[in-house]
C-alpha cells in the first residue's frame, strides 16, 4: 500500500512540473517547412523593409525537409537563423516538438521553466492565426497591460476608421508615473499632472485613426481615456491646457459640440496640422490631433463591433491604411509608392488567463490562398 502512495506522489509531482522543464535553454523554433515558407513569401512582399530582408534571409536558409528546428542558447535571433536545420524527433528539442503538436510553428523565448513566453501559429500562405502567451508578468508594466476585466463598448466614432484599439489595464492606469521627473515632457507639458494619474483614470484607453480629409496632410486621430469623476477630470484638463498655453504663450479656444465641450490650442504647430483639442464626453476625456479629428471622433459610435467582453482588442484595415498613405503622398507631392500589404486586415485581442497574458493575432490575406 505504501508503494502505491509513493507512486501516486511521484505521478502528482510529474504533473505539477512546468511543461517547458524538458526544453533546452535559449530561443527555440519548431516549424513545418511548407507553412513557414508560405509566411516568409508573404513577408517578402513588403518590399524595401527590414522585415522583407529578414524574410528573404530565412527563405534562402530553409533546408529541404518537411520539419524544421532551430535553437539559439544565448537568445540571439541571428544565431537562431544560423542554427536552422532539419528536425530531429529524438534530439534535444524532442519535448518541444511534442508540445507543438498539430500546429505549424512554435517559438519559445529564453526564460526559467514555467515563465517562458511562447508563440504558436497556424499558417496558410499569407493567412496566419498566432497565439502569444507571456506568463512572467510583474512590476509596473504588468499593471498597464490588459487584465481580465472587459474593456467595454467603444467611445470613439466608427465611420472612416483605419485603425482602432480599446483596452482596460489590469491595474491602475497611472500614465503620469511613466513620465520621468524633470524630463522634457515633465517640464514642458506637465505630464505628471493629476490629469494622468490613477486616481482620475478608470483604466480604459481607446485610440482611433481615421481617413484624412480631402487636402489634409495628416490622417485624423483621437484617443479616449476613461475617467472616474467627470468634474475632477474637467478641472484637471483645464489646468493642463492652461499650463501649456501659459508656458508656450499659446492662444486657447473653446470647443463645443452636442456630445461634449472642452478646449483647443489652435496655434501649437510643432507637427503637421497639430492643434490639439479635448472634450469631456461619454465618461471619457477625448483628445483629438486637431479640431477636425475631435469632431469626427465624437460622432456616432453606431456600427461598433458588438464584442465588448474582451479586455483588449485592436483592428487595422490595411487596405484603408494604404489608401490613406496614397492620399497623403499625393497631397505632399511626393513620389512615394505606399507599402502594399499582403494582408487586408490585422486583428488582435488580449486577456489574462491564470495570471498569464494571452494575445491572439489574426492576419487576413488580401486574396484567398
Amino acid at each position: 500500500m505504501r508503494g502505491g502512495w509513493i507512486a501516486l506522489a511521484l505521478l502528482c509531482a510529474s504533473c505539477a512540473q512546468a511543461p517547458d522543464a524538458a526544453w533546452p535553454p535559449g530561443l527555440l523554433l519548431s516549424a513545418s517547412r511548407p507553412a513557414l515558407a508560405g509566411l516568409l513569401a508573404a513577408l517578402e512582399e513588403l518590399d524595401g523593409t527590414p522585415l522583407a530582408r529578414t524574410a528573404q534571409a530565412w527563405q534562402s536558409a530553409l533546408p529541404e525537409c518537411a520539419e524544421l528546428e532551430a535553437v539559439a542558447p544565448d537568445g540571439d535571433p541571428h544565431a537562431l537563423l544560423a542554427s536552422l536545420r532539419c528536425a530531429d524527433p529524438q534530439g534535444s528539442l524532442a519535448a518541444f516538438h511534442r508540445e507543438r503538436g498539430e500546429r505549424d510553428l512554435v517559438l519559445a523565448l529564453p526564460g526559467e521553466p514555467g515563465h517562458r513566453a511562447t508563440a504558436q501559429a497556424q499558417l496558410d500562405g499569407a493567412a496566419a492565426r498566432i497565439e502569444l502567451r507571456w506568463p512572467a508578468l510583474d512590476g509596473q508594466l504588468a499593471d498597464v497591460l490588459p487584465g481580465d476585466e472587459p474593456a467595454g463598448p467603444d467611445r470613439l466614432a466608427v465611420a472612416s476608421r483605419v485603425a482602432h484599439g480599446r483596452a482596460r489595464a489590469a491595474g491602475p492606469l497611472d500614465l503620469a508615473a511613466w513620465v520621468p521627473r524633470e524630463s522634457q515632457g515633465d517640464r514642458l507639458f506637465h505630464l505628471r499632472d493629476r490629469m494622468l494619474s490613477a486616481a482620475l483614470l478608470d483604466g480604459t484607453l481607446e485610440v482611433a485613426l481615421y481617413q484624412p480629409l480631402p487636402g489634409a496632410a495628416m490622417p485624423r486621430s483621437a484617443a479616449a481615456l476613461g475617467v472616474r469623476q467627470a468634474d475632477a477630470a474637467r478641472a484637471a484638463a483645464e489646468r493642463f491646457v492652461d499650463q501649456i498655453a501659459t508656458t508656450w504663450r499659446l492662444r486657447r479656444a473653446p470647443f463645443t459640440s452636442e456630445t461634449g465641450d472642452g478646449a483647443c490650442l489652435p496655434d501649437l504647430h510643432v507637427m503637421p496640422e497639430l492643434a490639439p483639442c479635448y472634450a469631456l464626453a461619454r465618461d471619457a476625456l477625448i483628445v483629438g490631433w486637431n479640431e477636425a479629428s475631435l469632431r469626427h471622433a465624437l460622432a456616432s459610435v453606431e456600427g461598433a463591433p458588438g464584442e465588448t467582453a474582451l479586455p483588449a482588442r485592436f483592428d487595422v484595415d490595411l487596405a484603408s491604411l494604404r489608401a490613406a498613405d496614397q492620399a497623403l503622398a499625393a497631397r505632399l507631392g511626393r513620389e512615394v509608392v505606399p507599402l502594399r500589404w499582403p494582408w487586408r486586415r490585422f486583428r488582435a485581442s488580449a486577456e489574462r488567463r491564470e495570471g498569464a497574458l494571452e494575445v491572439q493575432l489574426l492576419l487576413e490575406p488580401e486574396r484567398a490562398s
